[in-house]
């Protein structure tokens, strides 16, 4: 499914943006305002779509939240977000193991 192109009647179509830019800072804080009202309207795979398509930007918190809610059904989508994540904690935690 491509959210880009998905039929107008489609209920999986992109949310329309106030601004028109899928990539407007969300008010909550870092990353992408269209992944968190998509997040909100649980679109969980659109949501993974926007985020992995976006140029840059998504928030760890974004990433989070997508693995921890899509990790039962795409599990090997999710691996290489849990790792990067875990080694981010490692790295600010000082734990080299």
């Amino acid at each position: 499914m491509d959210p880009h192109t998905e039929a107008p009647d489609s209920p999986h179509r992109p949310r329309a943006h106030p601004t028109g830019c899928p990539c407007h800072p969300s008010p909550y804080g870092n990353g992408h305002l269209l992944i968190d009202a998509l997040l909100d309207d649980g679109e969980l795979d659109v949501a993974w779509q926007a985020a992995r398509s976006a140029p840059s930007g998504v928030a760890d918190r974004q990433w989070t939240t997508l693995a921890d809610r899509l990790r039962d059904s795409r599990p090997a989508d999710v691996l290489p977000v849990d790792l990067r994540l875990i080694d981010g904690l490692k790295k600010s935690t000082g734990n080299a193991a």
